[in-house]
């Protein structure tokens, strides 16, 4: 693939911090190599840039065929422009949902029963931030991660100006064609114009936004730990594992669960980290419809 280099020596510790470090993506091309029996397929499998779905792809090679083959990487699915325009519709522009208000509450109810310090904050699963910019209202410094770029773009703009439009054709958006929700907008012709607002003050200086696939070392001593995308990543495990780690010994790690996960599938993964102080069972509305999510507090064991 012409990419990926090992790491060995001093350049393989945790701590190294290199241009070839494996939570980098590397591949700047590919080579296509012709298998030498023509029975069998082609030992290449060609994967569709995100968002170039339409595009004619073409191999200049004589009597060679592209055989398209879809990504397995549902992470990798979430940088098409749609899923952009369906966040910032159910972040900002609901009518009746009040999923991130409701979260907002019980997780400052809960450090207060467990007499947290409100001074640094983690919010895993940012999405596009209108929950980090409600937060930063109540901490010192807070930073807002996700692994989608396009989403942390949106948030880091939305940060700068407080207010972003974006434009997205309503036959490509089915969260568009929803009545449910208010997207404070208007058509013009085939292009659909979302207006995305935050609706608190805010102090800029205090919020933070990156893009990370990992929880790196240069994360530390929060407070607070809200994990919130569980049901968005592949591998769940991977992004519990250092919770513990990266919070203070008062702080408080609070995970969300909206599919099928409980406190018996995360307890495995976190033991010996992390130990258990509370559950709580949170109803919301989303898309007009009740819905529930499982929050689980954790303190340092």
């Amino acid at each position: 693939m012409g990419g990926s280099w090992v790491s060995t020596g001093s350049q393989a510790a945790r701590f190294g911090r290199y241009a070839f470090r494996r939570h980098f993506y590397q591949h700047a091309g590919f080579r296509i190599a012709r298998t030498l029996d023509d029975s069998q397929d082609p030992p290449v499998a060609l994967m569709p840039i995100i968002n170039t779905e339409d595009q004619e792809f073409t191999i200049k090679l004589a009597d060679v065929d592209a055989h398209m083959t879809p990504s397995t990487n549902t992470q990798l699915q979430q940088e098409k422009a749609v899923y952009l325009c369906r966040q910032l519709l159910m972040e900002f522009n609901t009518q009746g949902d009040n999923y991130f208000q409701t979260l907002l509450s019980a997780c400052l109810e809960t450090m207060q029963r467990h007499g947290s310090e409100f001074n640094k904050a983690l919010d895993i699963g940012c999405g596009c931030g209108s929950m980090t910019f409600e937060l930063s209202n109540h901490f010192q410094k807070i930073i807002g991660t996700d692994i989608c770029g396009q989403f942390i773009d949106a948030a880091e703009k939305l940060r700068q100006n407080g207010c972003l439009s974006y434009h997205q054709t309503c036959d490509d958006s089915p969260i568009a064609k929803q009545p449910k929700l208010n997207c404070n907008s208007h058509t013009n012709g085939d292009t659909h114009m979302v207006q995305a607002k935050v609706a608190c003050k805010f102090d800029q200086t205090k919020i933070g936004f990156k893009q990370f696939t990992w929880l790196p070392n240069e994360l530390a001593d929060f407070d607070l730990v809200i994990q919130r995308s569980l049901h968005r990543v592949q591998n769940k495990k991977a992004w519990l594992l250092r919770l513990g780690d990266i919070i203070v010994p008062t702080g408080l790690v609070i995970i969300v669960c909206t599919d099928d996960w409980t406190e018996q599938d995360i307890m495995p993964t976190v033991n010996g980290r992390l130990k258990l102080v509370e559950t709580t069972k949170m109803q919301y509305k989303e898309d007009g419809e009740e819905k529930s999510a499982l929050l689980t507090a954790w303190k340092k064991a």
